[in-house]
């Protein structure tokens, strides 16, 4: 018994030695939290997402926000001005606050899947820069493709690439829509950075297509835009595909990742229990949406993706997630076995401990977050064990992981001579992949030459006939 004791105090010893001191704030420290929900069509009014937000939010048992603004029959110039000039009285937020800006309505961009473009009547105005915006949305699609003349000459050319924006759809009743294009989204939350509005912000769009609905989503065009320090930045889509939605018996308008995000926030309910993987008693914005990933029928099925973006390199779903993760909507943190708060318990979580160990309050040494619960006010054996028992848990890991090797494409045969009317047959293989949640082949030929009359594929994999010289086989699918 006693060279266990010898050898556990050596391991603290070493532990203590080995580990750098934490340089994360291990508190909220949110001065004060507001909210702005906003339905922007007459298709979300009523929505079963935004009004249980803004009850969750305002409860006075749980949340408390300062200040929830809920908006249904608005204008751009209201949606704009609610953004930008954030009031509750006399009081005005600043850099010590936590913003959340949360936004359901239609959207407009350009659907890859059936080669359709969405939004104002008048396409053109989708370009990239034709609305006198900066042009930075690169060399995305060609002018064939998205039937856009980007270059102006008038014709449509294979060769010529340019950008699509991407907009949200703006409606009072039967009044003509506006668009909310995404280069002044940018815009009006610069403007909140610049002089000092927040300390942290989350900005969810939730937009979608109903069955019958002219417009759609593409909420993943706005992370490139958008994405920047301090900012959480969450769609339920990528740039080229719809999100999806319906309608409860009653009439109530949700989303397929809306609904299972809001019911994760909302204390006392199943979804909360299931959302909160830390197990410290509180759900985080990451929390949140990784419950809504894991519930979206949409994402099962392979019709949308929803993204998130943290860490303001404007990619989506690639290294995000730690700031969303110590982002909470109540004024306290609580206590968990990832002290550190880096979203994984260990070798640094125990290293925490031992720096403590066997002091209480008062003690220059003394570490409250290295207090398990129930509270003991002394480090001990109990508070290592706990973190031991938690011993690495990832809490930030859905398949975002980039692969350790290079993917390999391999093509045969290379070459291959048929007669006329014979079916022939190419095999493409793929190796070194970690995650696969999407591919597309793309077959160019000259009709001159081939003629093709038909595309054998395996159940559950589409061929798009937009484009009658260019098959594209596409299957979502994505391995948590």
């Amino acid at each position: 018994m006693k060279r266990y004791a010898i050898f556990f105090s050596f391991l603290l010893l070493f532990l203590v030695l080995i580990t750098p001191p934490t340089t994360v704030s291990l508190t909220v420290a949110f001065h004060k939290r507001w909210a702005l929900i906003m339905t922007t069509h007459p298709d979300f009014q009523p929505s079963l997402d935004a009004w249980e937000l803004k009850e969750t939010l305002e409860a006075e048992c749980y949340y408390n926000f300062d200040d929830v603004r809920y908006m249904t029959y608005v204008d751009k110039q209201d949606v704009r001005e609610a953004i930008k000039t954030w009031k509750s009285g006399n009081t005005k937020s600043d850099s010590d606050d936590l913003l959340f800006i949360f936004i359901e309505s239609h959207g407009g961009g350009y659907c890859a899947e059936e080669g359709v473009l969405y939004g104002p009547p008048d396409k053109n105005l989708l370009r990239d820069g034709s609305r006198g915006d900066p042009k930075d949305e690169g060399d995305e699609f060609r002018e064939t493709d998205v039937k856009l003349d980007f270059d102006g000459d008038g014709v449509l050319e294979s060769n010529v690439w340019g950008g699509i924006d991407e907009c949200i759809v703006v409606r009072r009743e039967s009044a003509i829509p506006e668009y909310y294009w995404d280069d002044e989204v940018k815009e009006d939350l610069d403007y909140l950075a610049q002089n000092g509005k927040y300390g942290r912000l989350v900005f969810l769009f939730g937009g979608c297509k109903f069955e019958n609905s002219s417009d759609g989503c593409f909420g993943g065009g706005y992370i490139r835009e958008l994405s920047a320090s301090n900012r959480i930045i969450i769609t339920p889509s990528d740039e080229t595909t719809l999100s999806h939605g319906d309608w409860t018996e009653d009439g109530y308008a949700y989303m397929f990742f809306s609904r299972p995000f809001v019911e994760a926030l909302r204390p006392g309910t199943q979804s909360f229990q299931e959302a909160d993987i830390s197990g410290d008693g509180a759900v985080s914005i990451w929390e949140a949406f990784r419950y809504a990933w894991e519930n979206d029928v949409a994402r099962i099925d392979g019709r949308e993706t929803p993204q998130l973006d943290d860490n303001g390199d404007s990619v989506a779903n690639s290294g995000d997630g730690l700031l969303a993760y110590r982002t909470l909507l109540i004024t306290e943190r609580p206590k968990s076995t990832d002290i550190n708060w880096d979203g994984r318990v260990g070798i640094i979580d125990l290293s925490t401990v031992a720096k403590a160990w066997f002091v209480g309050p008062g003690h220059p040494l003394w570490n409250p977050w290295a207090n398990m619960p129930p509270e003991d006010n002394l480090i001990d054996i109990y508070d290592a064990g706990r973190v031991g028992m938690d011993w690495d848990k990832k809490y930030l890991d859905i398949g975002w992981t980039q692969p350790t090797g290079t993917p390999k494409m391999t093509v045969y045969p290379n070459q291959i001579n048929v007669p006329k009317h014979q079916t022939f047959s190419v095999d493409v293989t793929i190796t070194d992949v970690y995650d696969l949640y999407c591919y597309q082949f793309k077959l160019y030929y000259k009709t001159a030459v081939l003629n093709c009359t038909g595309v054998s594929l395996p159940s559950g994999q589409r061929v798009w006939k937009h484009n009658p010289t260019l098959l594209r086989c596409r299957n979502r699918q994505l391995s948590a």
